[in-house]
């Protein structure tokens, strides 16, 4: 129906039907507009049903039934959004563009269960208690808006799904959608209609792609902030409907609301139980199960990661994980590794400097007596806030707290009393990195003459000070390894040690220090 179309047949209805419609673009029940114009609620739906016929709103389409009452409305927010008040007057104004048709060919075919992205749930493990958690948030508690966030793999859309599954035939429609490819909102406003209208769960998976890079945890794209606003409205405005959505960073509003209202709630999702995650092993049909256990403790029960690795394994060590742990020398596999690089590139700069630190300080605690991948599952010990900070020479406190939080959000760090932890696979990629950054900015010294990571994080405190030298997973053997196999780097030293010379600590931080352990070492060669 082009605007003409719509124009005339809002002229040509006469004044009662003209006052429901109204009424109806207000939010309000059969029984106020009942009350408003003196008329039964029959004959109220009765006028509802003949303005949707006069606009052509179908009841069903390709079989499926269709909400008319929001379907109308959509389609006079489409050529009158002025009309449309009520919770959602004021996104859509902002929502409604000029390039969408509410044809019947065009409209979205709102469903009980639409399911067209959403995760199969048909093999599922664990999770029993996060889901009678979720079941009670939104059936006793009543919340209206829930997140559900954690790294990578974890299963955060796996949950959502499952819990879709377990709630049909508790609300009138349930809607997935996923932001995958970062839409604009106005893209869901029909879905924003349809949730204010009826009993909703409308799912958003993905929502950490509207998050902005570079920037502390939960922060939007500009594009994006309207995002933010639809949170903020749907938690703070009565309604029976509930958004949950899925996100590797707790959103902002989220992390602000739910300290102000029940109705907003916040599910941390970690990793599976030891007992569900060997359900996955199982199903891989992998042996050495007494190597299982610390398996899964590397992983911490991620089920991706533990699928990724279990398809290694079948792989490369014809499914034994004991062979597995005692001969591999790596538990970052490429596509484990694309796992938590994804996440570590939205990191501010701040943010990597702590995991540096964070990997350093865990480096003092490694052992390569036992094999390596045990060693890494062991090497948990804490790292105190007092030590971080004291590691943090160039950073203002205020600052360092601020990305520590950020951090948090990320579930990148694992937080206990004033302490910190890196996961035993994060650990590894984040040490993997920092050599990586280190040899370069040695070895480009010449052509930069900047020094970053050598001036801000001190090599040596990977060594326990009751070692003559460094085993050969710490992380100062493996720059001392990386640069001698590359080449090209003596110069560099030398350069970095004229330049750093006689000059203070405020301004060079550890490069000094770097830079002479790493010439000694070298010598001793």
């Amino acid at each position: 129906m082009d605007e003409s179309e719509f124009t005339k047949k809002i002229q040509e209805l006469t004044p009662k039907p003209r006052q429901v419609l109204m009424l109806v673009l207000q939010n309000s029940t059969d029984k106020q507009i009942s009350e408003k114009i003196d008329a039964s609620i029959a004959t109220v739906r009765k006028h509802i049903q003949n303005i949707c016929d006069r606009f052509e709103i179908q009841r069903e389409v390709n079989g499926i039934k269709r909400n008319r009452r929001g379907d109308l409305i959509a389609l006079v927010a489409r050529y009158k959004p002025e009309w449309v008040s009520g919770s959602f007057s004021a996104l859509t104004n902002n929502l409604i563009t000029a390039d969408t048709d509410f044809t019947q060919a065009n409209t979205i075919p709102y469903m009980p269960q639409d399911g067209a992205e959403r995760p199969d749930v048909s093999v599922f493990y664990g999770r029993q208690e996060e889901l009678n958690k979720l079941k009670e948030w939104i059936i006793e508690k009543k919340s209206q808006v829930i997140a559900i966030w954690g790294m990578a793999g974890i299963g955060k859309s796996l949950l959502a799904a499952k819990l879709v599954h377990e709630m049909e035939g508790k609300f009138d429609y349930i809607i997935w959608r996923s932001l995958w490819d970062a839409p604009a909102i106005g893209k869901f406003k029909e879905d924003l209609i349809l949730f204010q209208d009826s009993r909703c769960l409308l799912v958003l998976d993905n929502w950490d792609t509207i998050l902005k890079k570079g920037d502390f945890a939960g922060q939007y794209e500009e594009k994006y902030k309207e995002y933010g606003q639809l949170v903020k409205q749907l938690a703070k405005e009565h309604q029976q409907s509930c958004l949950v959505i899925t996100s590797r960073e707790k959103p902002r509003e989220i992390a602000l609301l739910e300290e102000e209202t029940v109705s907003v709630r916040s599910l941390l999702l970690e990793g599976l139980k030891q007992n569900d995650a060997k359900e996955i092993l199982k199903a891989k049909i992998l042996t050495g199960e007494r190597k299982w256990s610390t398996l899964i403790h590397v992983y911490r029960g991620n089920p991706l990661a533990l699928k990724i690795i279990s398809t290694t394994i079948k792989e490369l060590f014809g499914g034994d994980v004991s062979a597995f742990i005692e001969q591999s020398l790596s538990a970052v596999f490429m596509d484990i590794s694309d796992l938590i690089k994804k996440q570590f590139e939205r990191l501010t700069d701040l943010e990597k400097d702590i995991m540096y630190w964070l990997a350093i300080e865990q480096d003092s605690s490694f052992k390569d007596d036992i094999p390596y991948l045990e060693a890494i599952a062991e090497n948990s010990e804490s790292v105190s806030l007092t030590k971080l900070q004291n590691a943090s020479l160039l950073v203002s406190p205020s600052d360092f707290l601020n990305a520590l939080n950020s951090l948090a959000k990320r579930d990148l760090i694992e937080k206990g009393k004033a302490t910190y932890t890196l996961q035993p696979a994060v650990w590894e990629y984040v040490r993997n990195k920092f050599t990586e950054e280190i040899c370069q900015e040695i070895q480009t010294f010449d052509k930069t003459h900047k020094l970053n990571l050598l001036k801000s994080h001190a090599l040596k405190k990977s060594l326990d000070e009751n070692l003559k030298e460094a085993h050969k997973n710490h992380i100062f053997t493996l720059i001392q390894n990386r640069l001698y196999l590359e080449g090209n780097f003596q110069e560099s030293l030398d350069a970095i040690k004229e330049m750093v010379q006689g000059k203070s600590q405020l301004e060079i931080g550890y490069a000094a220090e770097n830079i002479e352990n790493l010439l000694t070492a070298f010598q001793e060669l």
